[in-house]
């Protein structure tokens, strides 16, 4: 398969270490409990905000891919229909009054398309 491209692992980690090494911190710094409980408010705030918005880009992503997919897909069954048409017309040529010739069995068969 091959390399997704922003697919925003490496950066939501990247928050997600952040955030929870300022949190060891300021557990660990010697602070007033309200100045600590706080400071992790805002910094798991800001990590919500950030997830949130790396949420949004990734579905957004998702969703022209998958409207992408679905054109494709859309164009490649019209584009076969297409083909299976004049495939069929070519072997099949409608003569006038909307009949189509009708052929022998001798004549379809394999030795006489042979020879």
């Amino acid at each position: 398969m091959t390399t997704r491209d922003g697919d925003g692992g490496f950066v939501l980690g990247l928050i997600a270490g952040a955030a929870l090494g300022a949190a060891g911190a300021m557990l660990l710094a010697p602070k007033a409990g309200a100045e600590t409980r706080e400071g992790l408010a805002n910094g798991f705030y800001g990590l919500g905000q950030a997830a949130r918005e790396k949420w949004m880009d990734l579905s957004e992503t998702a969703s022209a891919a998958i409207d992408k997919g679905r054109e494709a897909y859309e164009q490649a069954v019209t584009e076969g229909r297409e083909s299976n048409a004049r495939s069929t017309e070519a072997r099949h040529p409608v003569v006038a009054g909307g009949a189509r010739p009708r052929s022998s069995p001798a004549a379809s068969s394999p030795a006489a398309q042979n020879s």
